[in-house]
């Protein structure tokens, strides 16, 4: 009997010990292919990129934002330009009529007061309209230039220079350089000089 024992007893511990074996090889091989520190490199590395990539969209969205900003800005500031246009364009009629008015009432028949208060109404919308960035057109004694000018006449004064302003029928005006009326202008041309050019 105590044969039989022992055999049971050798057979249980070779059989103990060979799966015992079996099973931690498995483990190991596993663990040797999984190395976690490899692991934990990959997974940096992909969070490193996510994050590149989510900085890129961040300073993209942020460009956007400024641009959209600076052509808002440019667009508000055009269009207040194109207003303030409007409106001195409208008011140059009632600058005219001052002007003409003022020269129609030098006579001794009028009054002073009247004279002097619409001197007054001419001065101050004259600076208001300056202060917009109004400008005259400068064209008596100035060439003829079809860029600030328009003919309406010519005539033939031997004593001024051909080509030149001899006269301004109506003031032309101009607003940040451009022009918002041209001066209405009568021009010299000088006949002898006409003649000789269809002549020669």
């Amino acid at each position: 009997m105590n044969h039989t024992t022992e055999t049971k007893e050798t057979e249980t511990n070779h059989l103990d010990i060979p799966i015992s074996e079996t099973a931690a090889e498995p483990a190991t091989e596993a663990a040797a292919t999984v190395d976690p520190i490899a692991e934990l490199q990959q997974r940096i590395e992909r969070l490193t990129a996510d994050l590149a990539q989510e900085r890129d969209k961040r300073l993209r969205a942020l460009a956007d934002y400024d641009n959209y900003r600076k052509r808002s800005q440019s667009d508000w500031q055009r269009m207040i330009a194109i207003a303030g246009e409007r409106i001195i364009k409208q008011l140059l009629p009632v600058l005219d009529d001052l002007e003409r008015t003022l020269q129609q009432t030098n006579g001794p028949a009028e009054s002073n007061a009247v004279r002097t208060a619409m001197e007054m109404s001419l001065r101050k919308l004259s600076a208001s309209l300056q202060a917009e960035g109004l400008a005259v057109i400068e064209a008596l004694g100035q060439p003829f230039d079809p860029r600030w000018h328009e003919a309406v006449s010519e005539v033939n004064d031997p004593a001024q220079p051909d080509g030149v302003v001899t006269r301004e029928v109506e003031k032309g005006y101009q607003l940040g350089g451009k022009v918002l009326r041209h001066s209405r202008v009568i021009v010299n041309r000088r006949v002898a000089e006409i003649a000789s050019e269809e002549n020669g």
